[in-house]
């Protein structure tokens, strides 16, 4: 069973944790924060070293366990963790120093512990076996022993710390001594380690101390001993160096003292770790001393030295300036590698030192030389047979190749797994020979292959591609030479021949009828060359070709040439009925033209712009036919034009000429003065009053008629090209009509025409008529009279219309577009007040026709008295009939509410006539607050109506502004039946009550009051109805006030 190591753990706040780690039950980790303090329970011969692994620090003990402190050196500056050991009441603080290879140099020394007091770092120091020095009462534990007070000895105040002493005793003195006590023997710093190497400034370890004087100390360090006896001075000193310095290790000092008296003292000294020996260091490979050359293929991936040595210890390799470094393996191995940033390629050696150094400091230095060649031999072909191109002749005597290298190296030159060996020579040239079987035949590239290796193993490699072209190839085009690969006489001019070659082709040469001629050749390898015909005769040829490709091969081909070079072609004499005269009868079934050529020639037959392509028969005989479309009509020589090709392609021409007249010539037709038609283009009744006459010209020999419509065909005078003809007025339409007027003329050769042409008749003036009465019912009162009255009818629209009253008045207006027409007329064209007026309207149309008609209507401006009441019946809410004076015509009575509405007041029965007054009453009660309107309207509509305003007992404001008065034409106001009747007026209430006199009279009595806004007292007077009243004026208004009204306010 393995024991676990106990540790405790103070962080920076003072906190204390105990534990263990390392044993069968316990982990390997301790995890250390910032600032904290370690303690493990060992002694310094328990440690086998101290490594730095990232942060962690990890702690190999002799048995092979490790401890391992977590982020040990991840403290931030200032707050450094510290690692303590102790054992045996002993504390030492572990001071670490990185020798860069990481494993860690230890040194250790004495931290504060406790005397008097205790001490902080009591609580981290360990007694023999699992107690510790300072208490616990403050502390938890886990997994480690409790506190233990530490001790102490009245002599001189030291503490006792020697293994085994459980206590201190005083001793007195032997052989009657006067008492003095024992001095107990001690160690100078007896837990401080000290490393001794070549690198140490002094090379030698020394052990000291104190204790009683005489007494013999004996010192063993390793496998050297040494004693000295303490001087009275009560101190001591050894010194081990030199010869007695002892073998290379880790030791620590025995120290045995003996006192006078005999008593042995065993104490523990400080340890030495001693190194003297530098390490070893070899190199294995990369080195002149091992053989290697650093050649190309090793150079790819930088150069590496490699070698043994003691591991752990640091190796350095220097080469030209440049260094690597590394650490040597658990293995004893190391290897470094310079990239080819740090020393570069080619042929060359350069001095090598390797340096090796152990933990101490203790070095080994190594010399050696660094070799490389990364230059292999260079590999250079000359050109191939001149052009790097082998054609049917250099084959043929087999193909040298030649090149260049360092002189004597070792060739192989290959191809398609032909191997030939060369040597170069001291020229550095080099030779083999391929024979026409190793190179073959064909067209495709050779890929020649020279191949070297140098002393340092350096490849060489070079590749050399030559083109082999063996064979030939020269052609003429499968295409006819022409398009029936026959050559006439139009394609004799210049034949070009054309082909195929070889692509690269150098030249292509035709010969042909005894010429030669070079051809021009493509790229691709086309050929085409013109070669002239211009001396050949009808036969057939031979044409050969030559061709030269780009690697020198010659190749030929031939074909035939057949030449054709005459044809001809003739037209048909007596063409059209066989007299050469083409008609219009004969044109109307079409022309067709014959004629005569070469057997199976193709004809094109041209007539006035028109092209026919037909074939000879197996005679020779050709026809073409024109549709009688594709003649034109007229008068005119055509020219027949013919042109034939043959089988061959050679064309011959020919024309014909036939004379064409299918028209009648200079046939014109016109209609002249008299006839309005040459003016306006319509004919009235006055030009149609002497017969419709037509006048034109026509070609000299012709006959010419004339028709109007299905009328009577009338035949013309004919006076050499001109003609005339009239068509009777009893002939002529007499109503708005378009007829059609033919003109037909027959020339000597018995061609016709035909001109046709539109006459529009208008003889009369259309749909004239007085439409309505004047006023709608002939009679035209003063309100028609004052805003005008219309006289209204239809025409012809656009027909200018004259109504002429009988007194002279006139007014001049055009139809409209719908025919209708009206003339405005006032009371101020009117003779006076009342009668009849006759008038007579003429209208005229567009095309010169004239009409008239006539009519009359009454008039009758002057308006009914307005009805004069004289009394009236009522009841304590209203009026019930009224008494007026007598009437010609009947009266209307209608009732006007506060709000305006009007409605009409029906009689309750007939009007009573009396021999002073008529008597009306009323079906129902007209209320107060109402106005009452009694109207007269005579027969002609002048209207005169009396307001009534009624009130029985309450004094009334009259509103004149009430609506549905505006409706009625008021001549009087009467306020007589009102008490106390309050009445303002104003200009626009007397216009809106009122007809087209703008004159109204109030009449009333003394109680009432009357306002006129605006009025001018005239200071003249009239009588209205049997009252005296005041004429006043108010603009454009007249207004009579009752005298009998004395209230009026201007």
């Amino acid at each position: 069973m393995v024991k676990s190591v106990d540790f405790a753990l103070r962080d920076s706040a003072g906190t204390v944790i105990y534990g263990s780690v390392s044993g069968d039950a316990a982990g390997e980790f301790i995890q250390v924060g910032a600032g904290e303090d370690v303690s493990l329970n060992l002694r310094k011969a328990n440690i086998l070293k101290y490594e730095k692994l990232d942060g962690d620090l990890v702690v190999t003990l002799a048995d092979g366990r490790t401890i391992t402190l977590q982020g040990f050196f991840l403290a931030p500056e200032g707050q450094e963790n510290t690692l303590l050991i102790s054992a045996d009441g002993q504390i030492q603080q572990v001071v670490l120093e990185d020798m860069g290879s990481g494993v860690l140099f230890a040194s250790y020394g004495e931290p504060e512990l406790s005397d008097d007091k205790w001490s902080p770092n009591d609580r981290l120091a360990f007694l023999e076996g699992d107690a510790i020095l300072a208490p616990v009462a403050e502390d938890d534990t886990t997994g480690m022993a409790a506190f233990a007070p530490a001790l102490l000895t009245g002599v001189g105040g030291g503490g006792l710390a020697a293994a085994g002493v459980a206590g201190a005793t005083l001793l007195g003195g032997s052989g009657g001594s006067s008492g003095s006590a024992r001095i107990e023997p001690m160690v100078d710093d007896p837990s401080s380690e000290a490393a001794l190497s070549t690198q140490s400034a002094t090379q030698e370890a020394v052990v000291s101390g104190t204790g009683e004087p005489g007494s013999m100390v004996t010192v063993t360090l390793g496998d050297q001993s040494q004693s000295v006896e303490i001087g009275s001075g009560g101190t001591w000193r050894v010194m081990f160096r030199g010869e007695t310095l002892p073998s290379d290790g880790n030791h620590e000092a025995l120290v045995v003292a003996t006192a006078p008296d005999g008593t042995e003292y065993t104490l523990d000294g400080p340890g030495f770790l001693i190194d003297m020996t530098p390490p070893e260091v070899a190199i294995t490979e990369g080195a002149s001393s091992t053989g290697d050359i650093e050649n190309l293929l090793d150079y790819a991936d930088g150069i590496t030295v490699s070698g043994g040595g003691e591991p752990g210890a640091a190796i350095t390799v220097e080469v030209m300036g440049q260094m690597q470094s590394t650490t040597v393996g658990a293995d004893g191995s190391w290897t470094v590698t310079f990239g080819q940033d740090q020393l570069p390629g080619g042929t060359y050696e350069a001095a090598m030192t390797v340096t090796a150094t152990d933990a101490l400091g203790n070095a080994t230095t190594l010399t050696d030389t660094l070799v490389v060649d990364t230059e292999a031999h260079p590999i250079s072909f000359d050109t191939v047979a001149g052009d790097d191109v082998v054609n049917l002749v250099e084959q043929q005597g087999g193909v040298t190749i030649t090149g260049q290298s360092t002189p004597g190296a070792q060739m192989v030159i290959s191809l398609g797994g032909v191997d030939l060996p060369a040597t170069v020579d001291a020229s550095g040239q080099w030779s083999v020979t391929f024979t026409a079987a190793q190179i073959g035949t064909g067209e495709r590239e050779l890929d020649f292959t020279a191949t070297t290796t140098d002393a340092a193993g350096n490849v060489s490699t070079q590749s050399h591609v030559v083109q082999l072209d063996t064979v030939g190839q020269v052609a003429f085009t499968g295409a006819p030479i022409t398009a029936d690969d026959v050559i006439n006489a139009q394609e004799s001019g210049l034949i070009t021949l054309s082909g195929t070659a070889e692509p690269g082709t150098q030249s292509v040469v035709v010969s042909f009828a005894g010429q030669t001629y070079p051809a021009t050749v493509a790229a691709n390898g086309n050929w085409s060359v013109d070669v002239t015909g211009a001396a050949l005769a009808t036969g057939t040829y031979e044409a050969r070709v030559t061709a030269v490709d780009a690697a020198g091969n010659t190749s030929s081909a031939m074909r035939s040439v057949t030449v054709d070079l005459e044809t001809d072609v003739a037209v048909d004499d007596g063409q059209a009925g066989g007299d050469d005269l083409l008609t219009a009868a004969e044109a109307a079934s079409g022309l067709t033209i014959t004629g005569s050529a070469e057997a199976g020639a193709t004809v094109q037959v041209s007539f006035e712009g028109v092209t026919r392509s037909v074939q000879a028969d197996g005679s020779g005989n050709w026809s073409a036919t024109f549709t009688a479309a594709e003649v034109p009509a007229g008068t005119y020589d055509a020219t027949v034009n013919v042109l034939a090709t043959d089988l061959a392609g050679n064309s011959a021409q020919a024309s014909h000429v036939i004379h064409v007249d299918t028209e009648v010539q200079n046939l014109t037709h016109a209609t002249p003065t008299p006839n309005a038609i040459v003016a306006d283009g319509i004919v009235n009744a006055a030009e149609s009053a002497d017969g419709f006459v037509v006048t034109g010209t026509v070609e000299a020999g012709s006959t010419v008629t004339v028709q109007l419509g299905s009328g009577v065909t009338i035949t013309a005078t004919v006076n050499g090209t001109s003609w005339s003809a009239t068509i009777p007025a009893s002939a002529l339409p007499g109503e708005e009509t378009q007829q059609v007027l033919s003109v037909r003329a027959t020339d000597a050769n018995g061609n016709m025409a035909l001109q046709q042409s539109v006459i529009t008749f208008d003889p009369l003036v259309r749909d004239f008529a007085i439409t309505s009465d004047v006023a709608s019912d002939g009679i035209v009162n003063a309100e028609e009279a004052a805003s005008g009255f219309a006289i209204s009818g239809t025409v012809e629209p656009g027909a200018t219309v004259q109504v002429v009253l009988a007194n002279g008045v006139s007014r001049t207006l055009v139809a409209g577009a719908d025919g209708q027409w009206s003339a405005q007329f006032s009371g101020a064209d009117l003779p006076d007040a009342e009668g009849t007026m006759s008038y007579q309207v003429f209208a005229t149309d567009l095309v010169g026709n004239d009409s008239h008609t006539d009519g009359s209507f009454d008039y009758d401006l002057i308006a009914p008295e307005s009805p004069d009441i004289i009394g009236f019946s009522r009841v304590e809410n209203g009026l019930v009939g009224l008494l007026l004076e007598h009437s010609e015509d009947p009266l209307d009575f209608s009732a006007v509410d506060a709000d305006g509405v009007v409605s009409e007041v029906v009689l309750d029965g007939a009007p009573i006539e009396r021999s002073a007054y008529t008597a009306y009453d009323f079906q129902s009660t007209v209320p107060n607050g109402s106005y009452l309107v009694v109207s007269d309207t005579d027969a002609a509509g002048n209207e005169s109506a009396t307001l009534l305003v009624v009130d029985n007992h309450a004094a009334v404001t009259v509103d004149l502004d009430r609506a549905g008065l505006s409706e009625f034409d008021f001549a009087e106001i009467d306020l007589a039946f009102a008490p106390e009747a309050d009445l303002t007026i104003t200009e626009a209430q007397i216009k809106a009550l009122t007809g087209s006199n703008n004159t109204i009279a109030i009449e009333g009595n003394d109680n009432d009051h009357v306002t006129a806004l605006g009025a001018l007292d005239t200071g003249l007077t009239t009588t209205f109805d049997g009252h005296d009243m005041s004429i006043y004026t108010l603009g454009d208004a007249t207004l009579l006030i009752d005298d009998e009204i004395t209230n009026v306010t201007i």
